[in-house]
């Protein structure tokens, strides 16, 4: 596909705009409404906090970008994903090209570009999802396009309604066909065809049967959907086939097939029968990927030896000898190859890698099919890359949930204002699970060694503004600090620890926050501090403990209190108040005090006399269970108040009063228990929460919420009138943040009507630095990102540039000042 050559503006005329754009970067007032689109972690969040405009948030990720959902489109020459994103709220398994420029896509998934599509959908060329929807009810693993026939294989047993069990042909219109062939005892994995002497569609997976005949993990079809005599007969799972030059190649975790021929993950078959034949490359692990060129058999994998040579998951072999030719991209170590693409004399490989070819790649890459060297192209996918596929565009799906990005390593700050990540970057080299924001400082508890640029052991004060540690430093030692309290100039810790500042403190502590020293508050616990909640001069801690005593050790003679206990924030007696919480296993993860109440979450059934699951609120002088009894149906992670409404996260699947159907994210009401209209449908653990102003900010180990494609953390409207991302005021003009800027730059701009354009970057003298999209941009609130490098992947040198949209009548320009 050629690059379109555009006429730029004359260097004069963007020299004139320097004015202009030095204007742009004056102070102006916050814009008042929050981003629902903000940037995402590429792992869970345990801990977060906000403070005005910025939430800062902590866990276990590595890199924060923008929220692309799990399929994105590629220019096949700069790797720019390109706009629209499809947004798929979900898993991509598997892509096929529609012969037009557009895309078919099958995974697990709910919602594509905020339309409801179960698990099958069709992108047009322009990547925005069409009205095609057949409506699979369970997982779509492989596609195929023949003709106006999209073959589907998967775990579902229902399309538009109509009973296909793991197989299924639709036509473009979205129409079931006839085609019914019937997979049982198992998924459908892959799809494989051949058109001589007749069409026959191959199938593999981990399926025992065909129609009424036994078929394990592999089976072939006509057009009528008969079963055909081919029967490979394999021991393990069949996760690919390809057919090339009269023969049937199969790769999966089979160790033998036609019932004795020993054949190792990877085998050669005959098109008719099914008998295996002599060629025998031997891989010592799981095949995922076949794909068939000149000769050559291309494999990807789990694998680190295949065709007799040591090969790190991606293997050339010979297609007549079966031995491994000198082709050897050798991805990095502990990773894997699940998905294979050729074009031409490029191999595109997917899967779970930071290194191939000689080069840098996150999780895909394209490789010289001659040298196996890593050309230039590198998209920077945040996860596993599972399908492939290449036309126009470079179609790539899998479980990734971002592009690009920057990395940030456990710890990052997101402006709220433009849904950005800052460029706040304290880098912690393990889990942040607390934080708490005051006086210009960070605080950050977790199981770090090492943050800001300095040694500290689980507890660190980070400058607000440059990301670096003060020097405070109370060195705590033995465990993690799991929860935080700020009163004062006195920091409340608890967690696993033994030791701080050199004094012994079992599991809490207090701290001086100007000298970092431990203050003489010291009761003590015989087990982990998870939770922490201060009112009225009472310090509440809970947990896995059964003592508490005066420190500095927990001591026989403790007072019993059983998870939960109300300690003096003053002098660290243990207080007579005791709601004796009790059930199997139980503990406290998480409080809040509200309205004179402590609200408690964990696992147990009783407490404060009264029979509770998981969920209470106890009177803060009696220490007795309220009538509050929202019963949810499993574990609470974290609890956030917020006037009359309660906000909880965990594990559960409903929760209330009224006994609703919550996926583990709820609100509740503060007086009767009953879980409201909100409902953000977490389809993983929920463990941080954030409530107030008007907005919830939710954290945890999910990979989309509310139906749409924002992992482990999200911004939502409040409770008070069900679940709405926030929305801003509409752009009327080229935004850029952070500006000026070291790491990545989000543009910002509002198309008023669907319209052609381009996105791009020049320097001074009116030269295209790099573009950043072109194609169709459809109406609304459009925006990408800018990593501060060339079309050639080189680092621009430090200076001004503009960044330049044209779509339509729409001509925007605006400065970008890079930072050295």
């Amino acid at each position: 596909m050629p690059t379109q050559r555009r006429t730029i503006a004359p260097a004069n005329r963007l020299v004139t705009l320097i004015a202009l754009a030095v204007a742009s970067a004056l102070p102006s007032s916050a814009i008042a409404q929050v981003a629902h689109d903000i940037w995402i972690t590429d792992g869970p969040v345990y801990g977060m906090t906000r403070d005005a405009d910025t939430l800062y948030v902590g866990g276990f990720f590595s890199r924060v970008g923008p929220a692309t959902g799990s399929a994105l489109l590629y220019d096949p020459y700069t790797a720019e994903a390109l706009v629209p994103w499809p947004a798929v709220a979900g898993n991509v398994n598997a892509v096929a090209a529609d012969g037009a420029g557009g895309w078919y896509i099958g995974g697990s998934f709910t919602t594509v570009q905020g339309q409801p599509r179960n698990n099958l959908a069709h992108l047009d060329a322009h990547s925005r999802v069409t009205a095609w929807n057949p409506n699979a009810n369970g997982p779509v693993n492989a596609l195929l396009k023949l003709g106006a026939t999209i073959y589907v294989g998967g775990g579902f047993t229902l399309v538009s309604g109509i009973a296909r069990n793991g197989l299924a042909a639709v036509d473009t219109g979205g129409v079931v066909k006839a085609w019914n062939p019937v997979a049982t005892g198992g998924a459908v994995y892959c799809l494989a065809a051949s058109s001589a002497p007749g069409l026959t569609i191959y199938a593999g997976g981990a399926f025992s049967g065909a129609g009424i005949v036994g078929r394990s993990r592999a089976a072939a079809f006509d057009t009528t959907g008969a079963v055909l005599p081919w029967n490979p007969n394999s021991n393990g799972i069949v996760y690919s086939i390809a057919v090339s030059g009269g023969t049937v190649y199969l790769g999966g975790s089979f160790t033998t097939l036609n019932g004795a021929t020993g054949r190792s993950y990877i085998a050669a078959a005959d098109p008719s029968t099914g008998t295996v034949t002599s060629w025998n490359p031997g891989a010592n692990s799981v095949v995922y990927a076949i794909a068939t060129a000149r000769g050559i058999v291309y494999a990807g994998g789990f694998f680190t030896t295949a065709g007799g040579q040591l090969r790190n998951y991606l293997a050339a072999i010979d297609s007549a000898t079966g031995l491994a030719t000198g082709w050897n991209p050798n991805p990095n170590a502990n990773g894997y190859v699940r998905a294979l693409a050729l074009a031409g004399g490029t191999m595109y490989a997917g899967g779970k890698f930071t290194q191939i070819g000689g080069q840098a790649r996150l999780h895909m890459a394209a490789l010289d099919t001659l040298t196996g060297l890593a050309t230039p192209w590198a998209p920077q996918p945040n996860d596993e890359v599972d399908a492939i596929g290449v036309g126009p565009t470079i179609c790539a799906g899998g479980l990734f949930t971002s592009n690009g990005g920057v990395v940030r390593n456990n710890i990052a700050a997101i402006d709220l204002t433009t849904g950005d990540v800052t460029s706040w970057n304290p880098g912690a080299d393990n889990l942040v699970e607390s934080l708490v924001v005051s006086g210009g400082l960070v605080y950050a508890g977790g199981g770090f060694q090492n943050i800001g640029g300095q040694h500290r052991n689980y507890l660190a004060a980070l400058d607000q503004v440059t990301g670096a540690a003060t020097a405070w430093n109370p060195t705590v030692i033995g465990a993690d600090v799991h929860a935080m309290v700020q009163s004062g100039s006195v920091l409340y810790i608890g967690g696993g620890f033994t030791t701080v500042g050199g004094l012994s403190r079992y599991r809490l502590a207090a701290i001086d926050t100007s000298t970092g020293v431990p203050t003489a508050w010291h009761p003590a616990t015989n087990s982990a501090v998870f939770a922490l909640a201060l009112d009225a001069g009472v310090m509440y801690a809970g947990g896995t403990f059964t003592t508490i005593g005066p420190g500095p050790t927990s001591a026989v003679g403790d007072s019993a209190r059983l998870e939960l206990a109300a300690i003096d924030a003053s002098s660290g007696a243990v207080l007579p108040w005791n709601p004796n919480l009790s059930g199997a296993g139980s503990f406290v993860n998480a409080l809040a005090a509200s309205g004179g109440l402590l609200y408690v979450g964990g696992i147990y059934s009783s407490i404060g006399g009264q029979s509770r699951k998981d969920l209470s609120a106890l009177d803060l002088v009696t220490g007795l269970a309220t009538g509050w009894n929202p019963n949810p149906s499993n574990e609470i992670k974290t609890i956030a108040a917020d006037g009359g409404t309660i906000y909880v996260g965990g594990t559960f699947t409903s929760i209330g009063t009224n006994a609703l159907i919550r996926n583990r994210v709820a609100a509740l009401n503060a007086g009767t228990g009953a879980a409201t209209a909100w409902d953000a449908n977490a389809p993983g653990t929920v463990d941080a929460l954030t409530a107030g102003g008007g907005l919830v900010s939710v954290g945890g180990v999910f990979t989309t919420i509310g139906n749409r494609p924002f992992a482990h953390v999200a911004v939502f409207t409040d409770g008070t009138a069900g679940v709405a991302p926030v929305t801003r005021a509409p752009i009327a003009q080229l935004e850029i943040a952070p500006n000026p800027s070291r790491g990545a730059a989000s543009l910002r701009f509002r198309m008023p009507a669907a319209a052609a354009g381009e996105v791009a970057i020049y320097d001074l003298a009116g030269r295209r630095v790099r573009v950043l999209a072109r194609g169709d941009f459809a109406a609304g609130d459009r925006r990408m990102s800018w990593d501060g490098r060339d079309a050639s992947g080189r680092p621009v040198a430090p200076g001004l540039y503009f960044a330049r949209v044209r779509a339509g009548a729409l001509d925007l320009t605006a400065h970008v000042l890079r930072l050295k």
